[in-house]
């Protein structure tokens, strides 16, 4: 079960936290690829909207007077 797999999750990343710093993410990513261990970047939120796509699903509206801004949940174009 999912429970039963995160019971140990906190102590198992401060084993590994120490080991895996000592890595860049493209050192990390290579060395899994080349060990066939699937895996993925995982981008904070500023290196998301680093990205000209993700920038573009931002939408502006004014409500009430104040400047709201929030990521559309569609991030397709049909035209």
């Amino acid at each position: 079960s999912n429970q039963a797999r995160v019971t140990h999750r906190d102590a198992l990343a401060q084993l590994l936290e120490p080991g895996v710093k000592q890595f860049t993410v493209a050192e990390l990513l290579e060395w899994a690829l080349i060990n066939h261990i699937p895996c993925g970047h995982i981008k904070n939120l500023e290196e998301v909207f680093n990205d000209k796509t993700a920038r573009d699903l931002v939408r502006e509206e004014v409500i009430e007077g104040q400047v709201t801004k929030r990521v559309t949940s569609i991030s397709f174009d049909i035209n």
